[in-house]
Protein backbone atom coordinates (compact mmCIF):
# COMPACT_ATOMS: atom_id res chain seq x y z
CA UNK A 1 0.00 0.00 0.00
CA UNK A 2 2.38 2.07 1.24
CA UNK A 3 4.36 1.59 -2.38
CA UNK A 4 1.38 2.40 -4.31
CA UNK A 5 0.57 5.56 -2.55
CA UNK A 6 4.30 7.20 -2.97
CA UNK A 7 3.76 6.03 -7.16
CA UNK A 8 1.04 8.05 -7.32
CA UNK A 9 2.62 11.17 -5.47
CA UNK A 10 5.58 11.02 -8.18
CA UNK A 11 3.81 10.55 -10.92
CA UNK A 12 1.40 13.48 -9.64
CA UNK A 13 3.82 15.61 -8.99
CA UNK A 14 5.62 14.97 -12.70
CA UNK A 15 2.38 15.74 -14.19
CA UNK A 16 2.32 19.02 -12.25
CA UNK A 17 5.68 19.70 -13.33
CA UNK A 18 5.24 19.28 -17.05
CA UNK A 19 1.56 21.35 -16.40
CA UNK A 20 2.28 24.07 -15.08
CA UNK A 21 4.63 25.37 -17.50
CA UNK A 22 2.36 24.81 -20.22
CA UNK A 23 -0.63 26.17 -18.53
CA UNK A 24 1.17 29.33 -17.89
CA UNK A 25 2.42 29.71 -21.49
CA UNK A 26 -0.69 29.66 -22.70
CA UNK A 27 -2.19 32.22 -20.30
CA UNK A 28 0.46 34.71 -21.39
CA UNK A 29 -0.89 37.74 -22.92
CA UNK A 30 -4.21 37.45 -20.78
CA UNK A 31 -3.32 39.39 -17.89
CA UNK A 32 -6.42 41.12 -16.06
CA UNK A 33 -8.81 38.42 -16.83
CA UNK A 34 -10.11 35.85 -14.86
CA UNK A 35 -8.71 32.31 -16.35
CA UNK A 36 -10.90 30.20 -13.81
CA UNK A 37 -13.92 31.56 -15.30
CA UNK A 38 -12.60 30.88 -19.10
CA UNK A 39 -11.80 27.34 -21.12
CA UNK A 40 -8.26 26.91 -21.88
CA UNK A 41 -8.34 27.58 -25.50
CA UNK A 42 -4.95 25.62 -26.92
CA UNK A 43 -6.48 26.03 -30.75
CA UNK A 44 -3.88 28.56 -30.82
CA UNK A 45 -1.16 26.40 -29.63
CA UNK A 46 -1.08 24.08 -31.87
CA UNK A 47 -4.01 22.24 -30.54
CA UNK A 48 -6.42 20.91 -32.63
CA UNK A 49 -10.56 19.45 -31.96
CA UNK A 50 -10.11 15.05 -32.93
CA UNK A 51 -13.72 14.23 -31.41
CA UNK A 52 -16.22 15.40 -29.55
CA UNK A 53 -19.49 12.87 -28.01
CA UNK A 54 -22.37 13.44 -26.07
CA UNK A 55 -23.13 10.89 -22.78
CA UNK A 56 -25.82 10.84 -20.34
CA UNK A 57 -26.28 14.48 -20.69
CA UNK A 58 -22.78 15.47 -20.90
CA UNK A 59 -21.19 16.79 -23.72
CA UNK A 60 -17.19 15.89 -24.38
CA UNK A 61 -15.33 17.48 -26.53
CA UNK A 62 -11.25 16.40 -26.97
CA UNK A 63 -8.45 18.28 -27.97
CA UNK A 64 -4.56 16.90 -28.83
CA UNK A 65 -2.12 19.04 -28.36
CA UNK A 66 1.90 18.19 -30.25
CA UNK A 67 4.36 18.91 -27.62
CA UNK A 68 7.40 17.92 -30.10
CA UNK A 69 8.22 21.15 -30.73
CA UNK A 70 7.91 22.89 -27.48
CA UNK A 71 9.54 19.84 -25.36
CA UNK A 72 12.37 19.08 -28.47
CA UNK A 73 15.36 20.62 -26.14
CA UNK A 74 13.97 18.22 -22.97
CA UNK A 75 15.39 14.95 -23.82
CA UNK A 76 13.74 12.87 -20.74
CA UNK A 77 10.36 13.87 -22.41
CA UNK A 78 9.39 10.80 -23.82
CA UNK A 79 5.47 12.05 -24.67
CA UNK A 80 4.94 13.50 -27.56
CA UNK A 81 1.09 14.87 -26.94
CA UNK A 82 -1.09 16.52 -24.42
CA UNK A 83 -4.59 15.02 -24.56
CA UNK A 84 -7.40 17.33 -23.12
CA UNK A 85 -10.93 16.81 -22.72
CA UNK A 86 -13.93 19.54 -21.57
CA UNK A 87 -16.94 18.34 -20.34
CA UNK A 88 -20.05 20.35 -19.87
CA UNK A 89 -23.42 19.28 -19.12
CA UNK A 90 -26.19 20.36 -21.43
CA UNK A 91 -27.02 23.58 -20.05
CA UNK A 92 -22.85 24.34 -20.50
CA UNK A 93 -22.10 24.29 -17.32
CA UNK A 94 -18.44 22.84 -16.81
CA UNK A 95 -18.40 19.62 -14.83
CA UNK A 96 -16.22 20.68 -11.96
CA UNK A 97 -13.34 18.42 -9.45
CA UNK A 98 -13.83 14.93 -11.83
CA UNK A 99 -11.14 12.40 -11.95
CA UNK A 100 -10.53 11.68 -15.20
CA UNK A 101 -8.28 8.93 -16.74
CA UNK A 102 -7.34 7.56 -20.32
CA UNK A 103 -6.20 4.43 -21.79
CA UNK A 104 -4.42 4.53 -24.85
CA UNK A 105 -4.15 1.22 -26.49
CA UNK A 106 -2.27 1.33 -30.02
CA UNK A 107 0.69 0.13 -31.83
CA UNK A 108 2.94 0.71 -29.59
CA UNK A 109 1.47 -0.76 -26.85
CA UNK A 110 -1.10 0.15 -23.74
CA UNK A 111 -0.75 3.81 -21.97
CA UNK A 112 -2.70 4.67 -18.52
CA UNK A 113 -2.77 8.65 -17.61
CA UNK A 114 -4.45 10.95 -14.89
CA UNK A 115 -5.37 13.78 -16.11
CA UNK A 116 -4.86 17.19 -14.22
CA UNK A 117 -7.91 19.33 -13.87
CA UNK A 118 -7.30 22.57 -15.87
CA UNK A 119 -9.89 24.81 -14.97
CA UNK A 120 -13.32 25.49 -16.45
CA UNK A 121 -14.19 21.36 -17.02
CA UNK A 122 -10.70 21.01 -18.56
CA UNK A 123 -8.65 17.82 -17.64
CA UNK A 124 -5.03 16.98 -19.31
CA UNK A 125 -2.67 14.42 -19.63
CA UNK A 126 0.33 13.33 -21.55
CA UNK A 127 0.42 10.89 -23.69
CA UNK A 128 2.36 9.55 -26.72
CA UNK A 129 1.49 8.89 -30.09
CA UNK A 130 4.94 8.01 -31.30
CA UNK A 131 4.15 4.84 -34.34
CA UNK A 132 1.72 5.27 -36.48
CA UNK A 133 -1.65 3.93 -36.60
CA UNK A 134 -4.96 3.17 -35.21
CA UNK A 135 -5.62 4.62 -31.42
CA UNK A 136 -7.86 3.86 -29.10
CA UNK A 137 -8.79 6.21 -26.68
CA UNK A 138 -10.43 5.44 -23.42
CA UNK A 139 -12.04 8.06 -21.28
CA UNK A 140 -13.28 7.37 -17.34
CA UNK A 141 -15.19 10.51 -15.50
CA UNK A 142 -15.74 9.93 -12.28
CA UNK A 143 -17.39 13.25 -10.43
CA UNK A 144 -19.72 12.16 -7.58
CA UNK A 145 -22.43 10.44 -8.83
CA UNK A 146 -21.49 11.64 -12.38
CA UNK A 147 -19.46 8.09 -14.00
CA UNK A 148 -18.98 8.81 -17.18
CA UNK A 149 -17.26 6.34 -20.06
CA UNK A 150 -15.79 6.83 -23.80
CA UNK A 151 -14.06 5.41 -26.37
CA UNK A 152 -12.94 6.94 -29.70
CA UNK A 153 -10.36 5.47 -32.43
CA UNK A 154 -7.82 8.33 -33.51
CA UNK A 155 -5.94 7.49 -36.48
CA UNK A 156 -2.34 8.95 -36.32
CA UNK A 157 -0.30 9.19 -39.98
Amino acid sequence: MKRFIISTWTILAMILMVSVPVMAADMKGHSGSDMSSHPMNHMGQGGEKIHQSSINGYQLTYELIDMREKMKNMPAMTNTHHLMIYIRDNTGKALENAMVGYLVEGPGGQQKAMATGMGSGGYGADISLISSGNYTIKTKIVAGEVKLMDEFIFPVK
